[in-house]
């Protein structure tokens, strides 16, 4: 398998795309293992239409809800990285999402 030879590109697609491949060769079925937590989005997140995207995100709980913050940045600062919390997906016919919209993150 390649990896991208940027840093965080590399984790994202190695947890998105290498790790459920893995183990789906060691017979194991990577849906059940991958933990999703709902959260409402902290600010608009534009996306291109036409690929899929990952986002990282940092969760904060704030009263009885847990928000996602988005945590931008180039995909060589492992920086960002190291601060998100998940992975936020954005699907290849959406040109982004709104503050407010309830969306699923992917644990790290």
């Amino acid at each position: 398998m390649g990896l991208p030879g940027q840093v965080v590109s590399a984790m994202v697609v190695f947890r998105i795309i290498v790790l459920p491949f893995l183990n789906r060769l060691k017979g194991l079925d990577d849906r059940d293992r991958t933990i999703r937590v709902p959260a409402l989005l902290s600010r608009n997140v534009a996306s291109a239409q036409g690929r899929r995207e990952f986002i990282r995100v940092l969760l904060e709980h704030q009263a009885s809800r847990i928000t996602a913050k988005p945590v931008l940045g180039k995909s060589g600062l492992i920086r960002t990285m190291i601060h998100a919390d998940g992975l936020l997906e954005i699907g290849e016919h959406v040109e982004g999402l709104e503050k407010g919209a309830l969306v699923d993150i992917i644990l790290l």
